[in-house]
């Protein structure tokens, strides 16, 4: 039964009169309802005569309202603490009233907006709006319960009884583990099953939870401990404008970059390496490696997978086959996935992204070949009567680099001679057409 932790969570709150206003019960069938009033709240009747005496349209009621508002006298926010003896549930909402502008209508309207927060009936739930509906969708509790800047230390006092802690976690992992824990790195103890050892509890523990997830073998970690009980974690930085060197305390990152590479600055490559396994949800990090070509090899192999992953199969339109032909220089019409995101992965631009513009048929992607280099073209088609017009969109080389004019101009060319309907525009020369286009 969850009712005695409702009856503590409730008395907790109302030993702090300081954080709110008014306080209200309500019995029915079953439900015990708690209603806090915010500690800013005020009287709205100056508001509810203003729209009774001159209607919800803007232009009536404007200046008035705006100085309403600035008073905080336009709406007020509520607490509501349910406790349902049917389901031995615990829920927490906001709950705004008052009035409120409407900007799209530009108009004001009354106010009456319930947000749930949080649920507790099999499981501990976070209810935050998701989506572009803004409905709150059940999610398993993780760190702190928070009343998303309302209430904020009454949220200290939720978080805090319901979880049955004394100190605030910051971790973002299951309640399950967090509950009845001393501090944050006793939770991630019980959520990785080992003791982090003490060596670890001077960083981040959100880096911490992250090695932990993506590392091969926990027993590893003993080799990093030891490292800094040798060499600790301070190094000496000197500053790029003064050059005077300055004590730094390091990162979790950037010790196993210097434990591994001999250089803290690599960090970034450790960081993406790890971002790399947490996105593919592997368990590839090894601090056995000390190759930095190896963990730079696996980061660009990790890197184009986890394009590849948000990159749906691709069907190329057949009216692009014939977009290109006559061209003298070495091309390819990029017609499946795999090829997309190694295009993208190679030239360092987002061409992976325009999947989805290639299945609907707005555009086709090619690879060229000149002067050594590879090149990468968007071409879009639009259709008329008696045939079709090709245009080029965007032609780009490594980290986006634009393309030599002499190339632009033959390509132009190439797909103004192709286009078929005698709707073409008339040819413009690429030094004009190509120079001011999106990156991609």
């Amino acid at each position: 039964m969850k009712k005695e932790m409702y009856n503590k969570l409730v008395n907790a709150i109302m030993a702090r009169p300081d954080l709110y206003s008014t306080h209200k019960v309500t019995y029915k069938e079953g439900l015990e309802v708690h209603t806090f009033g915010h500690s800013r709240n005020t009287d709205l009747a100056e508001a509810k005569v203003l729209f009774k005496e001159k209607g919800y349209k803007s232009s009536n009621v404007y200046q008035d309202a705006n100085k309403l508002a600035m008073l905080g006298k336009l709406s007020n926010t509520y607490l509501t603490v349910l406790y349902g003896a049917e389901k031995d549930k615990i829920s927490i909402s906001l709950f705004d009233m008052g009035y409120a502008y409407a900007g799209r209508k530009d108009r004001y309207y009354p106010l009456r907006k319930n947000t749930p927060i949080f649920a507790w009936t099999k499981h501990m739930y976070n209810l935050s709006p998701r989506g572009r509906e803004k409905k709150p969708l059940p999610r398993i509790q993780l760190g702190s319960i928070t009343l998303y800047g309302a209430f904020p230390e009454i949220g200290d006092i939720i978080t805090k009884t319901l979880l049955q802690v004394n100190y605030l976690p910051t971790v973002l992992i299951s309640y399950r583990h967090i509950m009845n824990t001393t501090d944050n790195f006793e939770a991630l103890s019980n959520m990785v099953g080992v003791k982090v050892p003490e060596a670890l509890k001077q960083f981040n523990v959100e880096e911490v939870k992250t090695l932990y997830k993506t590392i091969e073998d926990h027993n590893q970690i003993n080799k990093l401990c030891q490292f800094i009980a040798k060499k600790g974690t301070k190094a000496t930085q000197v500053g790029f404008i003064d050059e005077k060197p300055r004590e730094l305390t390091l990162s979790l990152y950037q010790t196993i970059a210097l434990m591994l590479f001999d250089n803290f600055n690599d960090e970034w490559l450790v960081r993406d390496a790890i971002g790399d396994n947490i996105a593919l949800k592997k368990r590839g990090i090894s601090l056995k490696v000390t190759s930095r070509k190896r963990w730079m090899d696996e980061h660009n192999k990790a890197s184009q997978a986890r394009i590849l992953k948000g990159v749906p199969e691709i069907k190329v339109d057949d009216v692009y086959k014939t977009a290109l032909e006559g061209l003298e220089h070495p091309y390819e019409l990029i017609d499946n996935k795999d090829r997309l995101a190694q295009e993208s992965a190679e030239q360092h631009h987002c061409v992976a992204t325009y999947a989805n513009q290639i299945n609907n048929g707005s555009c086709a992607i090619f690879s060229i070949e000149y002067k050594d280099a590879k090149w990468t073209l968007q071409v879009s088609v639009r259709r008329e009567k008696d045939g079709v017009v090709y245009t080029p969109i965007q032609f780009r080389g490594l980290c986006n680099a634009s393309a030599p004019a002499e190339i632009g101009s033959e390509i132009a060319r190439i797909l103004y001679q192709n286009s078929t309907s005698s709707k073409k525009d008339v040819f413009v020369p690429p030094s004009r057409q190509l120079q001011d286009l999106e990156i991609l």
